[in-house]
């Protein structure tokens, strides 16, 4: 069994390695502990009665293995944020038995790894840091953004948060909790539950009016903190803004930490800010609230923006996985826009997130995981007659509302999707797993298609035989066990639980032989369908069978196709640990916008996905399949349309390369926000994706490509032999109008490169831009970056040409042996579509090839290391060491292009996603390094 070396058991140790790091130790020196030899250490450990734990040697060796990985992987999230100056006072976490974050701690403590813990703690620091406090001489509020991943823990974020700074004297929390009512209440009592009185007491104030003022409410003496978990609805917010403002002199004693929950989601200004409309109500009243505003004469239609009732200190923090909106709305003073901090919240290994899904394209570091399943649609095909998946549902949906009691068969991918639904329910009932199993349906937002949905599926399970559903259910066992093996999920997932004491071969769970789950599908498909009901006492029944539930803002009733009577709608309720049952229960979850925010879908194994959506953050918002899978690593599946997983690939790389644009940007502490707006990509137009709405993205600047610093890689080519040949044909005669090469480089490994130097940009752009035919990227040509490049021309020197290759080997072009490049075949991809996708091209050792070999004499062995580091939390310091050992070299100006020649006949050695390149001729693929940074600018930006 893995150990997890982060949880409390090794909490006195890793004190003791922290304590030694600050003092300068090195890893040599923790190893030993100080000793002469093994010999001594192992002495040292054995005696170590008052210690929590005592290792063996090969353990102590793990142990201080993971932790060095560890910290080495914590040291550029670090410097994930963005900030006018670090904050007025250098606070730690709490370290007080009794303190609120001590004890919130230990909560936390064997509910998620010790590792996670460490760095919600780190993250807490940061924020915290950031906050105001109320001591200087000049009143200010503050405001922030932290930036998760949908349904990555960000709650526990705000709590760890809350915990700190409730130890630190902020004594008001406010949280704004989306803008439904059962979800606000779910919120409420997670954090009454979650957050431990010690020596400080949490009280939740409730819907505040100042009908229920107390006075003895917020004194800055009182070991009292107040919670307030207000819905972002009109009427709420206004009752909150008057309870403000109730008692002028209590408020000043306020210092307050506001929260704004999914920040991107009704706080918005979707007024029209250009006809200088009026704010929206819910976006002006919080303005107030921050601002220290009051209604006018108490008028609710009219808030005085001339006069500000302080608080000791106001901080406001959004929270969202999707900013967009939050970044390219109103900026000014008086706005939300987050003009003090942003906060990029770092990602655990045991999360399953967009790119470990549907791949980076952007880095490269995983190709993603074979779980997607096809929906057919006709893709936008107008004319398209021919029945699909989509037409299909729909047709049911549309039959049943228009004329009672008529069902249109569902879907054989709907049919496959319930199959694997209840081949998941039994094995975690074979493996004695106890906590919920869930399927979604999402097909619309409309909830009277909820209700068809419900019908035609529980209709059709009650229709077909056991015997038809048993040879159903082996069909896809078959299918599905074979597109994801545990070995597959290795590859795939090389990095999973690394860091969390996860060892694969020994806790992720494989599939047991389907002969062993006969007995639970037969008892599940027995019980049939159910409703969840309530006994006497009014407790939730939770029983054997499938537990249908349909979601909605509507209370309707789901009327049973034989239409004899009609079943009191229950909206999806899941178990207590109270409720203690001895079985995994199984919910079907059909439902719309309100699965699509706030809502965890627990234990989801299978979703269908058919629903059509235009606007990115909506979308990434729907992904309920992105979090944490522990126990049922290898069941997770998802069916979607071709469509819809061609949007999420593209969210993938639009929330990766935001992230990374944070990262890399903000790591000098003099730009801010208010300096430099975070950059947000569009999508190419044939996915049809806005990134949010129209009235969400006013302050949006669109400016043209910015190609400083840019690092392009060709990685989509069209699969036709007449435009791959012309590459060909091309690259063959600029090669040859080079000359005679400056020097062949071997780089130790398997690359070799011929090297000119001090070609001139126009003879790139002549005689290879214009003359070939590539996608450069998915927005960009290159005919727009010439027309860039020539605009920045005097900012660089002459370019470095580099051909990019094997070691010599028969197979040759142009000298170099040519390079081996796979087809990304990740969900949906065919292998013999028009459109070929490598995923990456570049080789990572190509930017020391135009360098002397004494470029690593002056670099310390972390340095080293660091070069040959692969992931995002790596990327931006990385960058900068390159940067530094070119500008050494004086190389700094010289943007370089980059030839490979990838052999047609390439093949796959051992990856999951991967197929045969499978051309009729050799592929071309071009590599643009240019050097340089991105311009700041003072407002938010997005890319066209």
């Amino acid at each position: 069994m893995a150990r997890d070396y982060f949880s409390r058991e090794y909490q006195t140790w890793l004190d003791r390695i922290d304590l030694r790091l600050e003092k300068g130790w090195s890893w040599e020196q923790i190893y030993l502990w100080g000793k002469q030899s093994e010999e001594d250490l192992v002495k040292f450990l054995s005696a170590q009665d008052e210690i929590d734990h005592i290792f063996t040697l090969d353990e102590w060796r793990e142990f201080i293995s993971i932790k060095k990985e560890h910290e080495e992987n914590s040291k550029p999230i670090e410097d994930v944020i963005l900030s006018v100056k670090p904050g007025e006072d250098d606070l730690d976490a709490p370290s007080r038995p009794t303190s609120s974050w001590i004890r919130y701690k230990k909560y936390l403590d064997g509910k998620i790894p010790g590792v996670s813990i460490e760095q919600l703690e780190k993250s807490s620091i940061k924020v915290l840091n950031m906050l105001y406090n109320g001591s200087g001489d000049e009143y200010k509020t503050i405001h922030g953004l932290v930036m998760g991943n949908v349904q990555s823990g960000k709650t526990a974020n705000m709590e760890g948060l809350m915990s700190m700074a409730a130890d630190w004297e902020w004594n008001v929390f406010i949280v704004l909790s989306g803008t439904i009512e059962n979800l606000r209440q779910q919120t409420r009592n997670r954090f009454m539950r979650d957050l431990k009185n010690g020596d400080l007491t949490w009280d939740s104030i409730d819907n505040p009016s100042i009908n229920d003022y107390s006075t003895d409410y917020l004194d800055l003496t009182s070991r009292k903190r107040y919670v307030i978990v207000c819905l972002k609805n009109s009427v709420r917010l206004a009752k909150l803004l008057n309870w403000l403002n109730h008692d002028k002199n209590k408020k000043r004693q306020m210092k307050v930490v506001l929260i704004d929950d999914e920040s991107d989601q009704a706080s918005i200004n979707t007024a029209n800010i250009a006809e200088k409309k009026e704010a929206t109500k819910i976006n002006k009243l919080i303005k107030a609230i921050v601002n220290g505003h009051s209604f006018k004469n108490n008028d609710k239609n009219n808030i005085d923006e001339s006069v500000v009732y302080p608080y000791k200190a106001m901080n406001y923090i959004a929270y969202t996985a999707t900013p967009y909106g939050n970044f390219l709305n109103e900026n000014g003073d008086d706005s939300l826009y987050p003009a003090d901090f942003i906060h990029v919240l770092p990602t655990s290994d045991i999360y399953f997130g967009p790119t470990q899904i549907f791949g980076d394209v952007v880095n490269g570091t995983t190709d993603g995981m074979p779980i997607i399943n096809e929906i057919t649609a006709n893709n936008g095909v107008l004319d398209n007659e021919e029945e699909t998946d989509v037409s299909i549902i729909q047709k049911m949906c549309d039959e049943w509302n228009t004329s009672q009691n008529v069902i249109t068969e569902i879907p054989k991918s709907m049919q496959k999707a319930i199959a694997w639904f209840y081949i998941c329910i039994a094995i975690q009932r074979y493996h004695k797993y106890t906590k919920p199993v869930s399927m979604l349906v999402h097909h619309s937002m409309k909830t009277e298609y909820h209700t068809s949905t419900a019908v035609g599926i529980k209709h059709w399970l009650a229709n077909i035989s056991i015997d038809s559903f048993l040879e159903l259910v082996r069909e896809v066992y078959d299918e599905q066990t074979k597109k994801m093996s545990l070995h597959d999920f290795k590859i795939a997932c090389p990095n999973y639980g690394k860091m969390s004491g996860i060892k694969i071969d020994e806790d992720v769970n494989d599939y047991p032989p389907l002969d062993r789950l006969y007995q639970y599908i037969i008892e599940i498909k027995s019980e049939g369908v159910r409703h969840i009901t309530m006994n006497q006492n009014e407790e939730f029944v939770f029983e054997k069978g499938i537990h249908l539930c349909v979601d909605n803002c509507e209370y309707n009733t789901i009327i049973s196709s034989d239409d004899e009577d009609k079943i009191p709608h229950v909206r999806l309720v899941y178990p207590t640990d109270n409720d203690k049952l001895d079985f995994a229960p199984a919910f079907l979850v059909i439902g719309g916008q309100t699965l699509s925010r706030g809502l965890t879908i627990e234990g989801l194994v299978c979703t269908y996905f058919s629903r059509d959506v235009s606007q990115a953050d909506t979308l990434m918002q729907m992904g309920r399949w992105f979090g944490y899978r522990r126990g049922y690593e290898l069941l997770p599946r998802i069916w979607m349309t071709e469509m819809n997983e061609k949007k999420f690939e593209q969210l993938a790389a639009l929330d990766e390369q935001l992230r990374t644009d944070i990262i890399e940007r903000y790591l000098d502490k003099n730009l801010s926000p208010k300096d430099y707006g975070p950059v947000v990509y569009t999508c190419p137009l044939a996915v049809k994706l806005k990134i949010t709405a129209n009235m969400k993205m006013q302050g949006a600047e669109a400016v043209e490509a910015d190609f400083a610093g840019a690092h392009i890689q060709t990685t989509n080519f069209d699969n036709i032999e007449e435009v791959l040949q012309t590459n060909i044909d091309v690259a063959d005669s600029f090669i040859d109008s080079l000359g005679e090469d400056n020097h062949i480089l071997n780089d130790g490994h398997e690359s070799e490169y011929r090297v000119w130097e001090n070609i001139s940009f126009e003879t790139i752009k002549n005689d290879f831009f214009m003359k070939s035919k590539y996608e450069l990227t998915s927005m960009d040509s290159f005919e727009s970056f010439c027309q860039w490049f020539e605009k920045k021309n005097f900012d660089f020197d002459n370019w470095t040409v580099i051909l990019n290759g094997k070691k010599r080997t028969d197979n040759q072009w142009h000298g170099v042996g040519k390079v081996t490049r796979t087809r990304l075949t990740s969900g949906l991809r065919r292998n013999d579509a028009s459109k070929i996708n490598i995923g990456v091209l570049s080789d990572p050792n190509v930017w020391v090839c135009d360098l002397t070999n004494d470029y690593l004499d002056n670099l310390s062995d972390d340095e080293r290391k660091l070069l040959v580091s692969t992931g995002r939390d790596y990327y931006a310091q990385k960058r900068e060491l390159k940067k530094r050992i070119r500008q050494q070299q004086g190389k700094q100006n010289v943007p370089r292009l980059v030839i490979y020649c990838i052999d047609k006949n390439s093949t796959p050695s051992n990856a999951v996603n991967r197929a045969p390149l499978n051309t009729k001729v050799d592929v071309i693929g071009v590599e643009l390094i240019i050097p340089g940074q991105r311009r700041a600018n003072p407002s938010a930006m997005t890319i066209k």
